[in-house]
């Protein structure tokens, strides 16, 4: 039976166990419920976590979804300002050379 959750708890934590199936050629099923849970896409990317005695399944979470997470150090220049910028390094580059 493919998908089907069974409920356990472990003092304070809950969690669902879920069913999936492996092909011959090792494919792995991943439950609807949990694709849905975690916003596992088709083609996305998953961890699989190896210890001695467990194995852990992670959604890894692409970069298109990161954008906008991090609120950016600064502000974004104007084309003035970057112009003046890239202006001063170039003369103070020039002036380096020629006092070399």
């Amino acid at each position: 039976m493919i998908g089907t959750a069974s409920m356990t708890s472990m003092g304070d934590d809950e969690f669902k166990d879920y069913v999936g199936s492996v092909t011959q050629k090792g494919m792995v099923t991943i439950p609807n419920e949990v694709r849905s849970r975690f916003n596992i896409k088709p083609k996305g990317k998953i961890i699989f976590r190896a210890t001695e005695d467990t194995l852990e399944i992670k959604p890894i979470m692409a970069l298109e979804d990161a954008r906008g997470s991090v609120a950016p150090l600064a502000l974004p220049k104007d084309w003035k300002q970057i112009r003046e910028e890239v202006r001063g390094e170039r003369v103070n580059r020039y002036q380096t050379k020629m006092n070399s």
